[in-house]
């Protein structure tokens, strides 16, 4: 009597699963559309393009910019030529990754003197992200850093 050996049917069993699974991937696949691109794709990149350029314009000013937290008070330094221009304008995001109920936005306004932005606010301890966005003599800028905010 010839023994039988298990590798034909090892062998057959083994491709059996592997098209079972090349053929459940491609039904997955099909079945999930994925959008890579934006239907208004060009004009998000140009929006992009705009961010962009806020940035490289700051770049010349990062010595004069700075975010500090100290007790129940944000302190945020602009550059002083931007701020004391009859037409600045300018916004601040106080974002908290963790939570977006305590996001904040708020304005600022032009001042004649060299002192930091002083808000008086108390920030949760943890992580929070600060943006700054504001337009001085016609020209938009954009900074954004980091703050974490230890527990007391």
């Amino acid at each position: 009597m010839a023994k039988i050996h298990p590798w034909p049917a090892t062998i057959i069993a083994y491709f059996a699963i592997v098209l079972c699974g090349v053929a459940a991937l491609i039904v997955h696949s099909l079945r999930n559309n994925v959008e890579l691109v934006r239907s208004d794709y060009y004009a998000a990149e140009v929006q992009y393009q705009d961010q962009i350029d806020r940035i490289k314009r700051t770049e010349p000013f990062k010595n004069e910019i700075g975010v500090a937290y100290a007790v129940q008070h944000l302190e945020v330094r602009l550059p002083s030529a931007h701020t004391s221009s009859s037409d600045f304008t300018g916004a601040l995001w106080i974002y908290r990754p963790s939570n977006a109920t305590l996001d904040q936005k708020l304005d600022l306004k032009a001042k004649q003197t060299q002192e930091p932005y002083r808000i008086e606010m108390e920030l949760a301890p943890g992580l929070w992200r600060i943006k700054a966005n504001w337009q001085s003599e016609g020209e938009e800028y954009f900074f954004e850093d980091s703050l974490v905010v230890e527990a007391m």
